[in-house]
């Protein structure tokens, strides 16, 4: 049986002793020692009574500290584990192997006690000592740390005890920190054996303890003041914020009368300051006031205070604090309201204000704060507050749109948008939400559009968002590289996402014309690119002419379809079959957009480009594979292709009426 198990049978006393704050100041670290036996006997099926009556194994640990509390940070304290055995009924001794204990529980481990960090950190082998006769003790962690929670004490030989006696095992461990748990300044351990009587009944015990950890401070601050005929007055006030009394505190104070420049720490030479009272005792929550007079003073004159107390029970261990700063009489003072007034340190502490020793109360004017509101106050204050002062005669108006440097929009007075080097968008203009702009350089960039008019800019509307930039082909053919949002704002036709403009090259267009661009740009013209490096002087164009669907699906001209292509050909036999089942001449005759209409244009291409008598300008086989290229693909690259069939079939017919024959 591990400690975690012996855990289990904490007594509701405990968690009550552990969990009420009002008797922390009684709370001593031996909580109760536990008993085991009865769960034994239930165990193997006796019933309370009876067990008691024939057969008993009581043994009991009891963890404690022999010194009281308060215990701090820092303190090494010992700590003992009593252990023992009770009435052994039919057996007269107990042997125990090893003792565990957890050095700290976290929410006090009702059943397992997680490890509650660095909290108490075993102090080594060194310091552990026992008063068991006939055995040497030895633990798990025999150079000391905090890493391991569960120390492991084991005896060699066994420990042997009779009935109705104890011995005890005792360790040092250092304070390292509060606890981490709900409890912060209780620390929970937990002990625990599992040992064999010799009636061959198990005897268990488990144990806890509390380690009420104390944490002492206390503040001092000072008010220096004009007390007359020449003398400065001060007044010390020492708080306990602590959870503990403090006692015999002791106040120094001096005055550098002489020193240079009024800055801490002071030089010169001090002059020593009765304070009364000195020394005092300050109990938790309570509040000294020591109050002394020196002087004259002049305009850089420094006072340092410090104050010792000493820890109520605990008069090795002492706490020190102070004060430095300069005595001013007379300051400007910067109150909550932004305002500015010549007062003394005392009346603008009263006032709730900042004192500013070395500043000077002017005329309030608008302030830009960090924040980026605008509160009228006096410069000083202004600057104080981390803000930038908006010159004489400036003062708050309503807030407006600004466009910041960056090109973000805020909302601010137009005095704090300037100070800020924004522009400000004129009475009335808010903010909206940032679109895609495109300024004159090209360079897409999302900002607010009132922001973007600044620039010189186009908004690209609202909803709208600038992405990668791709190839763009604009009202003269050539291409650029830009965002497709600029690219439709300048007329062009956005090519998609990764399309890169490339070297231009000769374009045969519909008309049966050559002129020299990207092939990109070729295409959506209806056009068809030559090849990288065609130029037009070297390219002569075919083209210029092509039949409808509208021509090519009517009976009378079915004798104008060159062989091997008839009305009864299958699509499947000649593209990819994107029309399961259906003849060239039924999907001439198909209705619809996307890929139908698709289908229409690219039979009349087919048939165009097989013609002689068509300078179509395109091979069957170019036609045949321009539709295998985009099928299967989207609706964007079906109408794509479809635009540029249909520009080279819409050109002139010279085909004339030729029924089949």
């Amino acid at each position: 049986m591990n400690v975690r198990q012996v855990l289990h049978y904490r007594s509701a006393v405990e968690l009550n002793l552990l969990t009420h704050d009002k008797r922390r100041n009684d709370m001593i670290s031996n909580l109760s020692v536990l008993t085991v036996g009865l769960a034994v006997a239930a165990a193997l099926g006796i019933s309370p009574a009876t067990a008691q009556a024939q057969l008993t194994c009581s043994a009991t640990i009891n963890p404690h500290i022999d010194t009281p509390a308060p215990y701090v940070v820092g303190d090494i304290i010992d700590i003992h584990l009593s252990i023992g055995v009770n009435d052994i009924e039919g057996g007269a001794t107990i042997s125990i192997s090893e003792v565990k204990h957890d050095l700290d529980c976290q929410n006090g481990g009702l059943v397992t006690c997680p490890d509650d960090g660095a909290i108490l950190e075993y102090e080594g082998d060194a310091f552990l000592t026992t008063t068991c006769a006939g055995v040497a003790v030895a633990s798990n962690v025999p150079a000391g740390g905090s890493a391991t929670n569960e120390l492991v004490f084991t005896f060699t030989p066994a420990l042997v005890l009779n009935a109705n006696s104890s011995c005890d095992v005792q360790f040092k461990v250092q304070i390292l920190s509060l606890s981490t748990d709900n409890t912060p300044k209780i620390i929970q351990a937990a002990s625990g054996f599992a040992g064999t009587c010799d009636n061959q009944l198990d005897g268990n015990a488990g144990g806890t303890l509390g380690i009420l950890i104390s944490s002492p401070s206390f503040t001092v601050s000072k008010d220096c003041a004009d007390g007359g005929a020449g003398l400065h007055d001060v007044d010390i006030t020492v708080n306990n914020t602590g959870d503990i009394g403090l006692a015999n505190c002791q106040v120094t104070d001096q005055v550098y009368t002489d020193d240079s420049n009024g800055v801490c720490p002071a030089d010169g030479t001090p002059t020593a300051v009765a304070v009364t009272p000195s020394p005092f005792n300050l109990a938790v929550g309570g509040q000294q006031i020591a109050t002394g007079s020196a002087g004259p003073l002049n305009a850089t004159a420094v006072n340092n205070v410090s104050v010792t107390c000493e820890v109520a029970g605990r008069p090795a261990l002492t706490l020190t604090q102070s004060d430095c700063d300069e005595c001013v009489v007379i300051l400007a003072c910067c109150l909550p309201d932004g305002t500015c007034q010549t007062v003394s340190s005392t009346e603008c502490e009263d006032l709730g204000g900042t004192p500013h020793p070395d500043g000077e109360c002017t005329t309030t004017q608008a302030c830009c704060l960090p924040d980026g509101s605008c509160q009228n106050m006096d410069p000083l204050c202004c600057l104080a507050a981390g803000g930038t002062p908006g010159g004489d005669g400036s003062a708050c108006t309503a807030p407006e749109a600004c466009c910041l440097p960056d090109s973000t929009c805020i909302l601010t007075d137009p005095v704090c948008c300037t100070a800020a080097g924004g522009t400000p968008e004129g009475a009335g203009s808010v903010c909206t939400q940032p679109e895609g702009c495109c300024p004159p350089e090209g360079t897409c960039a999302e900002m607010d559009p009132l922001c973007c008019a600044d620039q010189g800019g186009q908004p690209g509307g609202a909803g709208s968002a600038c992405t990668a930039s791709e190839a763009c082909c604009v009202p003269d053919s050539t291409c650029i590289s830009t965002d497709p949002v600029c690219c439709v704002l300048a007329g062009g036709t956005p090519e998609g996402p990764g399309s890169e403009c490339t070297q231009t090259e000769a374009c045969c267009l519909p008309d049966g014309t050559c002129a020299e661009m990207d092939p990109l740009c070729c295409a959506d013209l209806g056009g068809q690119p030559q090849g990288a490096g065609t130029i037009c002087t070297s390219t002569t164009c075919g083209g210029g002419e092509g039949c409808t669907p509208g021509y090519w699906k009517q009976p009378q001209h079915f004798g104008n379809w060159t062989p091997p292509y008839t009305p009864s050909t299958q699509f499947s036999a000649v593209f990819e079959n994107a029309f399961p089942g259906k003849t060239l001449l039924q999907v001439l005759s198909t209705g619809g957009g996307g890929l139908e209409a698709l289908g229409r244009h690219t039979v009349s291409a087919l048939l165009n480009a097989a013609s002689s008598d068509v300078d179509y300008g395109m091979t069957p086989q170019e036609v045949i594979d321009e539709f295998n290229a985009v099928y299967p693909g989207t609706k964007q690259d079906y109408e794509a292709l479809k635009n540029t069939f249909a520009g080279l079939n819409e050109r002139n017919c010279p085909l004339a009426r030729a029924p089949a024959p």
